[in-house]
């Protein structure tokens, strides 16, 4: 879902999301990472993995991981900036694979 609105704020979408127990992944929401961490744990999902992934599918991906708690303090520890994805659930504990293992399995 889009983490950002045309007017800057916090998509309304996010707030729902974090209400359930899917897998949530938020386009366009690293200028939001500071509520959306905010809301994540306001919904007690403070300690849910999760992931930001900037720069997704290209040579150059950065991929980190933690908690949704810990989001802000690895965006600065790592310089993961926009463009970058910010996924939350469990489906982040899964094993990342390179592009190039992917491709040649």
């Amino acid at each position: 879902i889009t983490g950002t609105k045309t007017d800057g704020s916090l998509s309304k979408d996010v707030r729902l999301a974090l209400q359930s127990n899917t897998t949530l992944v938020i386009y366009m929401g690293m200028k939001n990472l500071p509520e959306i961490v905010n809301e994540a744990i306001v919904c007690e999902k403070g300690n849910t993995p999760a992931a930001l992934i900037q720069h997704a599918s290209l040579p150059h991906m950065k991929i980190v991981k933690g908690l949704v708690k810990e989001l802000e303090i690895m965006a600065k520890e790592h310089v993961v900036t926009h463009p970058a994805l910010i996924v939350i659930g469990e489906v982040t504990n899964m094993e990342t694979y390179s592009w190039e293992q992917t491709l040649s399995a």
